[in-house]
């Protein structure tokens, strides 16, 4: 008999497999690899699962037939792919289930702390604060550039830059804006721009670039039959011109890792064991204090030396970044491991 496992989606795309208009997730995937591995998927949302008889309502995929809607127990084992829904509900879920990546959104500062009590990922970490008046005047006094970066967004979303001019004044960056103001003026401006909001302040990585524009790595870490920690594969995201923001839904542009190292003269080779090395105990220290992970996309910054610097976590990576550089297979293989793992689940408790 076929292992079973679940891929718990948003409600709106769970809607759309019929159509096939899944936007970014490439579910096909996910079919092709159940298939190789000889395993059984159900697509369900939260809005459909019945906790006290532990069924849901659900998709099955049957190949040339497509998908078929179905009422089923609950599997054993759930690849978590949402973003929304009730978290109560979900940690009820969570409890009698085997989910990994229960939660795929977490507050940036969380994510900073929890990787900042580890001392020797502290090297690669950014100087990284919550905003208020007197720890921007702080950052501002310490560092000639900053981020500011809303505690929960996503696509590089509400991110603001602040630089300190050769004639001392600053200029804000932020929604295809420049503002330069006396340092006196440009503080209340800031705090006006983020009142109401949660925002952290960063220090500005001084980034790497690629004819003249910064970039950075979108390294895919995941778990998968041996229920360990490895790097699924890393491509290049550089800024659009005139932008500081290398999100490819916000007009950045995927290069090969190779030619990106090339263009800066680093060693290829040292260069992605350092980034693998890092981006790996990244998720280990994650998974220690987060809960239960297994499917992460890091963002990774390198400077002009080379050297390696976590900017962002993200718990759902969408991973189409390897798509658009033509890295099909890679890309592929961003949606076998999980279920890879997912399988390694359910023979550990047979």
């Amino acid at each position: 008999m076929k292992r079973t496992i679940g891929i718990l989606l948003d409600h709106r795309m769970w809607k759309k497999l019929r159509s096939g208009r899944t936007g970014r997730e490439k579910v096909s995937f996910y079919n092709r690899a159940a298939r190789k591995l000889d395993i059984k998927l159900l697509y369900f949302s939260l809005p459909l699962v019945d906790l006290h008889r532990g069924v849901t309502q659900a998709y099955r995929y049957h190949p040339g037939k497509g998908y078929k809607r179905v009422t089923r127990q609950l599997p054993k084992v759930i690849h978590n792919r949402s973003m929304s829904g009730s978290r109560l509900k979900l940690a009820k879920l969570c409890r009698r289930n085997a989910v990994f990546n229960e939660r795929t959104r977490y507050s940036k500062y969380t994510v900073h702390s929890q990787l900042w009590s580890d001392e020797s990922l502290r090297p690669h970490l950014p100087s990284t604060k919550q905003c208020n008046k007197e720890n921007l005047k702080l950052t501002m006094d310490r560092h000639p550039s900053l981020y500011l970066k809303p505690v929960s967004s996503s696509v590089g979303k509400g991110i603001m830059r602040l630089d300190r001019l050769e004639d001392g004044s600053w200029q804000l960056i932020g929604s295809g804006k420049r503002i330069k103001q006396k340092r006196g003026n440009m503080i209340p401006l800031v705090m006006k721009r983020v009142k109401g909001k949660r925002y952290l302040i960063s220090e500005t990585i001084p980034l790497a670039r690629y004819k003249g524009q910064p970039f950075d790595i979108r390294v895919s870490v995941q778990k998968a039959d041996n229920g360990k920690w490895q790097v699924t594969g890393m491509v290049g995201k550089v800024a659009a011109k005139g932008s500081h923001v290398t999100n490819v839904a916000r007009g950045g542009k995927v290069r090969s890792c190779e030619q990106l190292f090339a263009a800066n003269r680093f060693d290829a080779v040292k260069t992605r064991h350092d980034i693998e090395r890092v981006s790996i105990q990244i998720a280990k220290r994650l998974a220690k204090k987060l809960g239960d992970l297994a499917d992460l996309g890091l963002d990774i910054g390198l400077d002009h030396k080379g050297n390696v610097y976590f900017i962002e976590m993200n718990g759902r990576d969408l991973r189409y970044s390897f798509g658009q550089a033509g890295l099909d297979e890679l890309w592929y293989r961003t949606y076998e491991n999980p279920l890879r793992y997912g399988k390694y689940l359910l023979s550990k408790a047979e």
